[in-house]
């Protein structure tokens, strides 16, 4: 009888799965469910105990419990035919490929050399009312940085991204800065970040590895902190908050790379104990952001604007300097304007901030600038409008075992989760800090839409935080 009841009590716990999304907001059953692939130790005690035992009703039904467990984490280690995902509640593998990318299949595997080359977004003005930093003040730096960004082979883009949650700002930034080194990071995401923190990486020397910053809004509900990205590469569009998640604010920075516009982003749901709801509806709302990828394509949005426009902007060019007396216009009136009339508008602005004008250089009549053109955003000299693709990165406090979690991915066209994709094996990242105690679960993530692809993904332990370091390798189309 007690064997019976333990593998009832397994097999209703392992049903949890199946929950429709959104139910699994009620506590304690996100922290349960996640929990679920753990069950594998107790089956495994439990088949010699039933079999040594003569229980051989209890025997069968342990098999297939472990059978169902193997079939559901085979996915990490091997392809699952795609008709058997909707029975295995599994996300999809892989994204397809629309239009101009479905004759471009990626390769099995990256070439062996690759030319460094950069990629970056510096020719493309910024469009955004936000303000990515710019910390280093030494031109040659800041062009041998990009240099080292988003190697290319033939049509294809390779680029490395890293999200680590901090533990309230209190991860070890040296580890940090020396993963960043070793592996050519471009693109680094960070959770529950806070002032202090900031600091310690700038003192780290951050921006010499990455000149560029979007630090997300900080509000009243942030979940132990704020959200932030770390670029190499310089953003076309970049803003501190984007989707509406009830935790910390989501700071996206779009690049040009390649043929596509990538939207990345640093996001971080609240963990469940502050709210079950917060934590299911800021979950689901992760599959927003292929939402908002569709949404460009369809519109045939272009996330780059004239090359020569606005590209003198102090506030973006990373050999600049920007004066904390200097006023600069909200970005959005000046994208896509001639320069000569984004001047006029940004040194007005200045000289009417100005304590002293007396001695300032009288600014031109706008009146004679009032016949200057303004750009055709339809015109063919644009050149092609990119495909718009997503990658989001950060601590979701979920994993592919919570419904919540299975209906962001299935949103739209689709997010990818590049671990599950791989099928190179676990990257678990949590707990970390537990010195000889493994990590359990897999709860941090890359996401991504279609047209990209995961080349590989490993994850590194950083001091005084409970998270592991994914690093991940994207193959951008």
């Amino acid at each position: 009888m007690l064997f019976w009841i333990v593998i009832v009590l397994i097999t209703c716990w392992m049903a949890l799965k199946y929950l429709p999304a959104g139910w699994d907001q009620y506590r304690p059953l996100p922290e349960v469910i996640a929990l679920i692939p753990l069950l594998v130790v107790p089956l495994v005690l439990l088949l010699p105990a039933t079999g040594f035992t003569g229980n051989w009703p209890q025997f069968g039904v342990t098999v297939v419990l472990l059978l169902v467990q193997v079939a559901w984490q085979i996915g990490y280690v091997a392809p699952i035919p795609s008709a058997l995902s909707p029975i295995l509640g599994v996300p999809v593998q892989t994204l397809p490929v629309d239009g101009e990318y479905a004759d471009s299949s990626f390769a099995d595997e990256a070439g062996a050399s690759s030319e460094d080359s950069a990629e970056s977004a510096d020719d493309y003005p910024q469009t955004s009312s936000a303000s990515p930093q710019a910390v280093d003040d030494d031109a040659d730096s800041v062009e041998a940085a990009d240099l080292k960004s988003a190697a290319s082979t033939d049509d294809h883009h390779t680029i490395r991204v890293m999200t680590l949650n901090t533990r309230y700002g209190r991860a070890d930034t040296g580890t940090i800065m020396h993963l960043v080194k070793q592996e050519n990071i471009d693109i680094l995401a960070v959770q529950e970040v806070n002032t202090a923190f900031i600091k310690r990486l700038d003192i780290s020397h951050i921006g010499d590895e990455l000149p560029y910053r979007v630090l997300g809004a900080v509000r009243d509900d942030d979940n132990a902190g704020s959200n932030a990205l770390f670029m190499r590469l310089k953003p076309a569009i970049f803003g501190d908050s984007s989707v509406n998640i009830s935790a910390a604010a989501a700071p996206v920075a779009t690049v040009r790379i390649g043929d596509q516009c990538v939207e990345f982003s640093s996001v971080h749901p609240k963990s469940p104990p502050r709210s079950g709801k917060d934590w299911s509806d800021g979950v689901r709302a992760l599959g927003q952001f292929a939402l908002r990828a569709d949404s460009r394509n369809e519109e045939g949005f272009n996330c780059c604007a004239d090359d020569d426009a606005n590209t003198d902007d102090a506030s973006i060019v990373a050999n600049g300097s920007t004066d904390s007396d200097d006023v600069t216009p909200n970005a959005d009136l000046l994208a896509g304007l001639p320069p000569e009339l984004a001047d006029i508008i940004t040194r007005g602005m200045k000289d009417d901030s100005d304590e002293d004008s007396s001695n300032a250089e009288p600014t031109p009549d706008v009146t004679e600038t009032a016949v200057i053109e303004l750009p055709d955003f339809s015109e063919p000299d644009r050149g092609p409008v990119p495909h718009h693709a997503a990658v989001v990165m950060g601590d979701m406090n979920s994993s592919i075992y919570h419904p919540s979690f299975r209906d962001a991915l299935r949103q739209g066209s689709g997010l990818a989760d590049s671990s599950f994709e791989l099928h190179a094996g676990f990257n678990t990242t949590f707990p970390a800090s537990w010195p000889t105690f493994p990590s359990l679960i897999e709860i941090d993530h890359v996401l991504h839409t279609q047209g990209i692809r995961a080349v590989s993904a490993h994850a590194y332990t950083v001091p005084k935080t409970d998270h592991k370091a994914l690093v991940v390798e994207l193959e951008v189309a």
